[in-house]
């Protein structure tokens, strides 16, 4: 009789202790990116990446970097809005011993839906690999989130991958 009552209250307790609130957190989400169709899905071109694209005979690289307005907030980093995640994030690109020559656009502001896009372009060389390189870069601002959208190639092919550039940038949408 001992042996069923402390089973019974064994098999209670573990009862009342699986009765705990659970709490759901999610991370992560649902991102979106068109690219051209010569272009493919790779890794490997920068860690902190959550998208990368490829196409090595063309030379056109592509990547997707998310900064989580969440994330920051508990980093006790904030941003008044994309101007200023603008300015800090792409100051100094192109900035220091291994490049010269380098060429800021004019910063480019358009609005979709409700997300906030401010993009440039760049041409700079690259003294370390001995390239001249154009890039455009791209910030788009959702409700939850700031991406970065980087794409380059080579200097001289500027003109053939500007527009499909730009428009990889237009394309992002989270779920």
């Amino acid at each position: 009789m001992k042996k069923i009552k402390l089973l019974t209250v064994l098999l209670l307790a573990q009862f009342v202790i699986g009765q705990t609130k659970m709490v759901e957190y999610q991370t992560g989400h649902v991102v979106k990116l068109s690219v051209p169709d010569y272009m493919t899905r790779t890794s490997g071109l920068n860690d902190d990446a959550c998208l990368e694209f490829q196409n090595p005979v063309k030379e056109v690289y592509t990547i997707v970097i998310e900064d989580s307005k969440e994330n920051l907030k508990l980093s006790e980093i904030n941003y008044e809005g994309i101007d200023e995640f603008y300015d800090v994030v792409f100051k100094d690109l192109g900035v220091g011993e291994n490049y010269s020559n380098r060429k800021l656009g004019t910063p480019k502001k358009k609005t979709i839906g409700n997300y906030t896009i401010l993009y440039n372009e760049c041409s700079l060389r690259d003294k370390e690999l001995e390239l001249n390189l154009y890039y455009v870069m791209g910030l788009v601002e959702t409700p939850t989130s700031f991406y970065q959208v980087m794409s380059w190639t080579l200097l001289e092919n500027k003109e053939k991958f500007k527009k499909d550039f730009e428009n990889i940038i237009f394309t992002l949408k989270e779920e």
